[in-house]
């Protein structure tokens, strides 16, 4: 047996292989560049129609502070209902007495330490 000769049909099996290899990179490669330039109008106008919304989010943002110095009994009030009402309706009343227990004084914590920092900075 001659050992150059099957050195040669390896060389011809492995550029075959590689062949094949480059054939699939160049489809894969193709195929995902496709699908690419498809969504990217997609994309536009998601974030067209979203950025609008992010504006009035920033807004509403901003104006955090103000609101939470006029109303923070609306604020604890609120909190208390949001988080009471739905733990009342899905686990019982005990359930839901504790959450609104439990999310009233965080929130009303939560304003007189804010409160207490800002005077003290």
């Amino acid at each position: 047996k001659n050992p150059h000769r099957s050195a040669k049909k390896m060389s011809g099996v492995e550029s075959s292989l590689k062949a094949y290899v480059r054939s699939a990179r160049e489809k894969v490669n193709s195929s995902l560049a496709g699908v690419e330039n498809s969504s990217r109008p997609a994309t536009e106008g998601f974030v067209s129609r979203v950025a609008p919304i992010v504006n009035q989010l920033r807004y509403a943002a901003s104006r955090i502070p103000h609101v939470r110095e006029k109303y923070p009994a609306a604020i604890v009030g609120g909190v208390t209902m949001g988080f009471s009402i739905p733990a009342l309706l899905t686990r019982g009343r005990f359930a839901g007495v504790m959450a609104g227990v439990v999310a009233g004084s965080t929130a009303a914590l939560g304003l007189s330490v804010s409160d207490w920092l800002d005077k003290h900075e």
